[in-house]
C-alpha cells in the first residue's frame, strides 16, 4: 500500500514533533487537545508538558511557494518580513482563545520547502517588533539635527506590551545538519533558534531549549538586544 502523501503543514508539524521527541517532552496533537484542556473552538497543533517548565502550547506555521517570484538575482527583505508577520499573526489568533490558561504560548515557523525566506534572526526581530530604523533629535530651535543616531522600531510591529502578550516567543525550526533541498528525513536531528518576546505576560523559560545548538534572541531587561543563550 502507498504511503499517505503528508501536505505542506503536516510536514512542518512531523518536524516539531521530531524535536519534541527528542527532548524528551510529552505532547499532544490538535486531534487530542480535549483530554488535556477545554477546546475553544481553534485547535493549536501541539500542548506540550515538561517535568521542568510545565506545560506549553505550540502552533506551527509553514511557508508555500510564491506564485510570482521576482527577477533572477532580485531579493526584496520586506516580502520575506511581510511573510514572516502573516505567519506569526494567523498563529496568535489560533493561540488566542486559551490566554486564559496562563501558559507560555509559542508559535514555531518552519521553512522546510526552502522557499526564499531567510531564517536569519535580524529578519524576524523586524517582523516582530517593527522595522528597525535610525532616529536622531531635532533641535527646533536651530533646525539642526544633534546627539548619536538610536535604534528604533518603527512600523509593522506585530508583538506589543497591549497585543498578542500571551505570545511568549516566536521560533525557527531548523535541522541541525544543512541539507539542500529535500523532503523531511525521518528523525531528523532539529535545533531551535528562539525570539523572546519582551512583552509576553508568560514567558518562556530559556533553559527549556538548551541543547547546545539551540540559539535564544531578545532584550534584556535594559532594552539592549542581544542573544540570550
Amino acid at each position: 500500500m502507498q504511503a499517505k502523501s503528508l501536505s505542506l503543514s503536516e510536514h512542518a508539524n512531523r518536524r516539531f514533533a521530531w524535536l519534541l521527541e527528542q527532548r524528551g517532552f510529552d505532547y499532544w496533537t490538535e486531534d487530542e487537545l480535549d483530554s488535556k484542556i477545554p477546546v475553544m473552538g481553534t485547535r493549536p497543533d501541539f500542548y506540550v508538558e515538561t517535568l521542568r517548565s510545565g506545560p506549553f502550547l505550540v502552533e506551527v506555521e509553514s511557508f508555500e511557494q510564491r506564485s510570482v517570484f521576482p527577477s533572477v538575482g532580485q531579493f526584496d527583505p520586506e516580502i520575506s518580513i511581510k511573510r514572516m508577520r502573516t505567519s506569526v499573526r494567523h498563529a496568535a489568533r489560533q493561540l488566542k482563545p486559551y490566554a486564559f490558561l496562563e501558559i507560555p504560548m509559542l508559535v514555531v515557523l518552519d521553512n522546510w520547502r526552502l522557499v526564499g525566506i531567510p531564517s536569519n534572526v535580524g529578519f524576524l526581530r523586524q517582523a516582530l517588533f517593527g522595522k528597525l530604523e535610525f532616529r536622531l533629535r531635532l533641535d527646533v530651535d536651530k533646525g539642526i539635527l544633534v546627539g548619536e543616531p538610536k535604534l528604533h522600531h518603527g512600523i509593522g510591529q506585530t508583538l506589543h506590551a497591549e497585543r498578542k502578550n500571551y505570545i511568549s516567543a516566536v521560533a525557527w525550526n531548523m535541522p541541525k545538519q544543512a541539507y539542500l533541498y529535500a523532503d523531511p528525513q525521518e528523525g531528523q536531528q532539529m535545533r531551535l533558534r528562539v525570539v523572546h518576546n519582551d512583552f509576553a505576560q508568560r514567558k518562556l523559560p530559556i533553559d527549556l531549549f538548551s541543547d547546545e545548538e539551540d540559539e535564544h534572541h531578545g532584550y534584556d531587561e535594559n532594552g539592549r538586544w542581544q542573544r540570550l543563550s
